[in-house]
């Protein structure tokens, strides 16, 4: 199972102390090729809203150095890990930046193929309050890129730092890791798409045969064969066509 963690913060607390229980749970079971993300070393520039992406493609971002190789794990990986404590009651700043830089391709734009057959663990912890919503939110981000199944390990932790958890919360996260093991392993090895995905993937290409607002789109779907009887749950992505030449959707290697 090909793995890559993201660490939305430097810090190693409580998420990332979940997380390695999580991978440690894992491991017991499946044989783990493990990749990380640590941000905000990885991708330390925020958005600039210049719509390059949208209009031109991923490799005309001004941070396609720093955002290429973020892509390109996210896309050969069959389990996406991420890691993000709640701050000022949301995600990490860099992690809402590295989502912003993703946002061109989103099932409206140009959703790659291989994400429709991820599989997401979101672990968010607080000191007492925001982990619900900020979950909910990382859900509906990558639901936005087309992975129909994101599971997650929530709560409030009651400390600042992993050491002054007490033993009774920290039984009810590894509890609650351990019942996830069996449903990730499952999802990983016969991928769904679910009816939302499937839903907002018919209303995307509807509006695009429509409307047609950006040609871009237009022509990335068409190359896809989206606007006809093609579909991205049923292609093999092959993420081996990033070494040195452009995959459809993403950015460019080389």
């Amino acid at each position: 199972m090909k793995v890559v963690v993201v660490y939305a913060t430097a810090r190693r607390g409580s998420t990332y102390h979940v997380s390695t229980m999580l991978l440690d749970m894992l491991s017991a079971t499946e044989q783990l090729e493990i990749e990380q993300i640590r941000l905000p070393r990885e991708a330390p520039d925020f958005c600039t809203g210049c719509y390059l992406c949208f209009n031109e493609g991923g490799e005309r971002c001004p941070h396609v150095d720093t955002m290429e190789p973020i892509e390109e794990k996210l896309h050969a990986a069959d389990l996406i890990v991420l890691c993000s404590p709640v701050y000022a009651g949301g995600v990490a700043g860099q992690l809402k930046t590295v989502f912003d830089h993703l946002s061109y391709s989103e099932l409206m734009h140009k959703p790659h193929p291989s994400m429709f057959s991820k599989v997401v663990v979101s672990i968010v912890l607080s000191a007492g309050k925001g982990h619900r919503t900020t979950a909910r939110y990382i859900a509906r981000c990558f639901a936005d890129l087309g992975i129909s199944s994101v599971f997650a390990i929530t709560g409030p932790v009651a400390a600042d730092s992993w050491a002054k958890v007490t033993d009774k919360r920290r039984d009810m996260l590894t509890r609650r890791a351990d019942d996830l093991v069996p449903r990730i392993v499952a999802a990983v090895r016969s991928p769904k798409v679910s009816m939302r995905t499937k839903f907002f993937f018919h209303l995307s290409r509807w509006s695009i045969k429509k409307w047609g607002w950006n040609e871009s789109d237009v022509s990335y779907w068409q190359r896809q064969g989206w606007l006809g009887s093609g579909r991205p749950w049923k292609q093999v992505a092959e993420v081996e066509s990033w070494q040195g030449a452009p995959l459809e959707g993403g950015l460019t290697t080389g």
